[in-house]
């Protein structure tokens, strides 16, 4: 799914958190800016604050973004657990909401291919139904903006080959996971496993409807 999908959308914001996914992602669109002047771009960095390194990935982002010529919006939020939700839960809603002050009207998100197979992975754990389990859309309407996810037919590995290629490096990476990525964390951990097993096992989980 390209920009031509998105056709009268000009103003893109890329939530970038410094890793290599959001990374790849702003670095495609900085290519793609050259190509079509009228594009408005930007990014925006949440800091949760729920890690020791959360300043140095914001520093980061600012870093990059300068170095990019990127306009970078950093939202600083406070995830507090409240009426029985978790904290993964909080700080995705908190993370929604920084993006829906944004000025752009679409929200570029970095999800790839195995995120999506994670998430299908993560609901059936969780027990959830068919509509549970459904795959992340590539082009999905948030109120009075888009949110688009370009990466969904992308695997890690390529994402990798490719910040190789154009020589991307110094992206930030998570020592440990925080109480937000626990369940995430497991649940990664074990895909990749299959992964070396079940070789379409990426393609086949995200393929799932929407």
């Amino acid at each position: 799914m390209g920009l031509a999908n998105l056709s009268g959308q000009c103003s893109f914001e890329v939530a970038l958190s410094g890793g290599l996914d959001s990374t790849v992602l702003l670095h495609l669109l900085c290519l793609a800016r050259l190509q079509l002047p009228d594009i408005s771009l930007g990014a925006v960095h949440v800091h949760h604050g729920l890690s020791p390194r959360a300043d140095s990935w914001a520093e980061h982002c600012q870093s990059l973004c300068a170095n990019w010529d990127v306009p970078l919006r950093v939202e600083r939020v406070c995830v507090e657990t409240s009426g029985g939700q978790s904290l993964e839960a909080e700080a995705r809603c908190l993370r929604y909401q920084a993006f829906d002050r944004s000025a752009a009207k679409v929200i570029v998100l970095a999800h790839h291919q195995d995120d999506q197979a994670e998430t299908v992975m993560l609901q059936a754990l969780r027990g959830g139904g068919v509509k549970a389990m459904a795959a992340m859309a590539g082009l999905h309407r948030r109120g009075a903006k888009w949110l688009w996810r370009p990466l969904l037919s992308v695997s890690r590995s390529q994402l990798e080959d490719y910040a190789r290629e154009h020589t991307l490096t110094g992206w930030m990476t998570k020592a440990m996971p925080t109480p937000v990525g626990v369940a995430i964390c497991c649940v990664t951990t074990f895909f990749r496993g299959c992964k070396n097993r079940y070789r379409n096992i990426g393609s086949t989980c995200a393929g799932l409807p929407v």
